[in-house]
């Protein structure tokens, strides 16, 4: 059984399983853009009509700028309350999907050539990571160390009691449950090249 030793996005890895996406799934590809999308899930409906918002985005091709519409005629729907969530999966759609249509429907043709859809299906996105790339070796120590602490840890970090008891029993585990925990708390079992400093949380 052969691993493929790379780290494929949530994204990808749920479109390849045909998991469907939520919006907290793009804060790892674009975190500004989720941030501002979360944002606008916390206004006022007169906050979010002054804002001026329309079904489309302004996407830059070559230096020139091309307005493309998110529903038929977009550009001229304004964005409201009452249709905001029509507008954030429409959002979302465009830039994890639309976007990149060519090359990603290129990407699952040429997958599904060699593994057939209906045999991904059965797999959740987290199951097919690890199918893929196999379980981690992951350095429990390490993990520990570029751990934030927030809250009531803040102050003592990994030496609170109920801190150091988690890692304790982290370390305790086999592989295969401490790379379930990472995708739990990351959306991935995989480590970045770089460390764990580099891995960002669901929360952020």
């Amino acid at each position: 059984h052969h691993f493929a030793d790379c780290h494929l996005s949530r994204i990808l890895l749920k479109h390849l399983a045909t998991e469907p996406l939520a919006l907290e799934d793009l804060e790892l590809a674009d975190e500004e853009l989720h941030a501002n999308l979360r944002a606008l899930e916390t206004m006022s409906p007169e906050t979010i009509s002054s804002l001026s918002l329309t079904f489309s985005v302004d996407r830059v091709s070559f230096g020139v700028v091309q307005t493309v519409d998110l529903m038929p005629n977009g550009r001229d729907v304004e964005v409201t309350a009452a249709n905001l969530e029509t507008f954030l999966a429409a959002r979302l759609r465009d830039r994890v999907f639309d976007a990149r249509k060519r090359s990603l429907s290129a990407l699952l043709t040429g997958v599904y050539d060699v593994v057939p859809r209906e045999v991904l299906m059965l797999l959740s996105a987290r199951e097919l990571e690890l199918a893929l790339c196999g379980i981690p070796d992951i350095d429990v120590a390490a993990w520990r160390a570029a751990t934030t602490y927030k809250g009531a840890f803040a102050e003592a970090g990994a030496a609170h009691p109920v801190a150091a008891m988690f890692w304790a029993e982290v370390e305790s585990w086999d592989p295969e449950r401490r790379a379930q925990l990472l995708q739990w708390c990351t959306g991935t079992s995989r480590v970045p090249v770089n460390g764990f400093e580099h891995l960002q949380g669901r929360d952020g």
